[in-house]
């Protein structure tokens, strides 16, 4: 079984999609922003050995993208993104910051984490990148 990390683990569809990996034999580096006991309760359902790595970054800032991606110093053979935000009000109201951490969060922050595990995952020939959306991305008001 291989590495896996899953962007957004404290979310309810990332400790699913943990849990379900670790019982088929999968190790987890656990990626977590805001949810640090509910990834605290993750880990603590899931058998000791299939925890490799918690990853705690906040990548709706550049900071944040920087620190998750200089963590990663395990081989990864997949990755899962999992994490989102929603944002609710009218487009036009939308400030520049809230849509630099959208844009940060849902393209930037992907971009960079695959940038960073997709050289080596072409040299094994081998590898999945997975990306999980909502359907908020298909609602209109």
């Amino acid at each position: 079984m291989g590495n896996v990390l899953i962007v957004g683990a404290s979310g309810d569809i990332g400790a699913a999609i943990s849990l379900r990996l670790a019982e088929e034999g999968h190790r987890l580096l656990l990626h977590y922003h805001q949810g640090k006991e509910k990834v605290e309760q993750l880990i603590a359902t899931l058998p000791n050995e299939s925890v490799l790595k918690v990853l705690h970054a906040n990548l709706q800032e550049e900071e944040g993208m920087n620190s998750l991606v200089n963590q990663i110093d395990l081989a990864v053979d997949s990755v899962i993104f999992a994490s989102g935000m929603s944002h609710f009000g009218m487009f036009q109201n939308s400030s520049l910051e809230e849509m630099d951490q959208m844009l940060n969060l849902h393209i930037k922050a992907p971009w960079r984490i695959t940038k960073r595990l997709l050289p080596e995952m072409v040299q094994r020939k081998s590898g999945h990148i997975i990306m999980i959306s909502s359907i908020w991305g298909r609602s209109w008001s």
